[in-house]
This record gives C-alpha cells, sequence and structure tokens, in this order.
C-alpha cells in the first residue's frame, strides 16, 4: 500500500512538472515578444522565478491552514499546469497517430505521381 501510494504520488508530480515546463516555455515565448532587447537567458530566469514559486504556492496549502480564496487561487493553478501536461501528453498520442497515417498518405501519393 504504501509502495502504491508513493508511485502515485510521483505520478502526480511529474503530471504537474510537465504542465510546469510547458507553463514556464509559454512564458517565456510571450516574455520575449514584446521585450526584444533583453537577453533571453534573463526572461528565462523570471519565467522560471514566476513558475517556481507558483509551483511551492500550490504546496502551502497542504502545510498551513489558509482562508479567503487561497485554496481557490492554487486549485486554479492545478487545473492549469495539470491541464497543460494533459494537452502535451494528448499532442504526443495525436502526432504519433498522424504520423502513422500521413506515412500512408505518402506511399499513395507517390505511387500516383509515378504513375503506377
Amino acid at each position: 500500500m504504501v509502495l502504491f501510494g508513493s508511485t502515485f504520488s510521483l505520478l502526480l508530480l511529474g503530471v504537474i512538472l510537465l504542465g510546469a515546463y510547458k507553463v514556464w516555455m509559454g512564458i517565456t515565448h510571450l516574455l520575449s515578444k514584446p521585450f526584444h532587447q533583453t537577453e533571453e537567458r534573463h526572461i528565462k530566469k523570471i519565467s522560471f522565478i514566476v513558475v517556481a514559486v507558483s509551483v511551492l504556492l500550490m504546496v502551502a496549502p497542504f502545510l498551513i491552514p489558509t482562508a479567503l480564496g487561497f485554496k481557490e487561487f492554487v486549485g486554479v493553478l492545478y487545473i492549469i499546469y495539470g491541464g497543460t501536461s494533459v494537452y502535451q501528453i494528448y499532442s504526443w498520442f495525436n502526432k504519433d497517430k498522424s504520423a502513422k497515417t500521413d506515412d500512408k498518405s505518402v506511399d499513395k501519393s507517390d505511387s500516383d505521381k509515378n504513375g503506377k
């Protein structure tokens, strides 16, 4: 039972970290557009700090009893990070399916161009 609980917790942690990575890359991309004069490493550093603080805030409601809508804010963070990671996993599977169907369509178009 302990093994299942720790494995499940690590799986959830992996999902949240994947979502945090995708959010970090999204923030970096969004901030690099208006701030062309700023170096990219500074933008990545700022966006990493924002994402790291938000991940640490996600742990805080479990440690500290809070009120005033803080738990709802953290719930929104979980939804954002979990949603982005689920979307990333979906796009990985969808890319595999489209690659398989694209290979079949390429084979047909090649045979049509050669007149066979």
